[in-house]
């Protein structure tokens, strides 16, 4: 159905609600089935110019440029990273 599409503004945003359903989806499971141990996931989609990157855990992602110097995807999801920590610490 996305591919359907022709206005990719709005792709874009289906897209990244998709990904957002799709991580929620597998953690409710997740949780269903009472799995305790750790697990990182990465999702990575390129439609026309646009990359979409989804992840969770301790996953990283990089891509290069045109210039071909590298890029960063993804934001560590650890508790060296200040924004992580206050989540963690939110989430008790």
């Amino acid at each position: 159905v996305w591919l359907e599409h022709t206005n990719f503004a709005h792709f874009t945003d289906e897209v990244e609600r998709a990904l957002n359903v799709l991580f929620a989806t597998l953690h409710a499971h997740a949780v269903a089935m009472k799995l305790s141990s750790g697990c990182t996931a990465l999702v990575t989609w390129i439609a026309q110019e646009t990359v979409h990157c989804a992840w969770v855990g301790d996953s990283r992602a990089m891509g290069i440029t045109v210039a071909g110097a590298p890029l960063r995807l993804t934001e560590d999801h650890t508790p060296l990273n200040p924004k992580e920590r206050a989540r963690l610490k939110k989430g008790g």
